[in-house]
């Protein structure tokens, strides 16, 4: 008989581990301190496995059910859902690590040490009011050319811009290097973060943040 959201809540703990099961081989697991999960139960390359698909309440049946259906999908297509979780895990992580804001902090803390005293503070303090918030959680080879004139654009409409001759050189040079970098970046070539920040860094200087 299938799970309904009523049983779920009502589920209680014993003393050794509940197994509700529902359907396509969902089911909740109850621990014997009360807490409760998803997982689903599969095959794969003949071998039994298991997924988990999240916490109950904060996931409820009918998102476990959908989240069913997406693991069934990637086993149609021959992927290990449990290995699917795993790597996408590992890439968020490392994009974390090599976040846009991440990389442009530990550049610019490594310029200051050759720039005049009081520069470097103000650069960080306009990346922080003016990049950071829009792409600093963006892995830093996925930083697109659109996306760093979208985020100058608002800086253009918040009024903090001297005059449209001062802002075309730098964004043309700017975004003729972001072109360059991202092919390196394709490539796995670092240069690309520095090239970033260092443009974006060059834009603001120019003009595009005198706040």
């Amino acid at each position: 008989m299938p799970l309904t959201d009523t049983i779920a809540r009502n589920a209680k703990p014993a003393a050794k581990t509940v197994r509700m099961f529902d359907r396509d081989g969902l089911y909740l697991e109850v621990s014997p301190r009360g807490g409760k999960w998803w997982r689903l139960k599969y095959r794969f390359a003949g071998k039994e496995k298991r997924v988990s698909l999240g916490v109950y309440p904060e996931v409820n049946l009918k998102k476990a059910r959908a989240r069913t259906i997406d693991a069934r999908r990637l086993l149609d297509a021959g992927v290990d859902p449990s290995e699917n979780r795993r790597a996408a895990k590992a890439s968020q992580l490392e994009g974390a690590a090599n976040s846009f804001e991440v990389v442009a902090r530990e550049w610019i803390e490594q310029q200051m040490k050759s720039w005049v005293k009081g520069h470097g503070e103000r650069i960080l303090t306009r990346f922080e009011h003016d990049i950071f918030p829009w792409i600093g959680a963006r892995p830093i080879a996925d930083v697109t050319a659109p996306e760093l004139l979208t985020t100058v654009r608002r800086i253009e409409k918040r009024g903090a811009l001297e005059t449209a001759k001062r802002i075309d050189n730098p964004m043309d040079r700017a975004l003729a290097t972001v072109k360059i970098a991202t092919q390196q970046a394709r490539q796995g070539d670092k240069l690309w973060a520095i090239a970033t920040v260092e443009k974006i860094r060059l834009i603001m200087e120019s003009g595009f943040c005198l706040s």
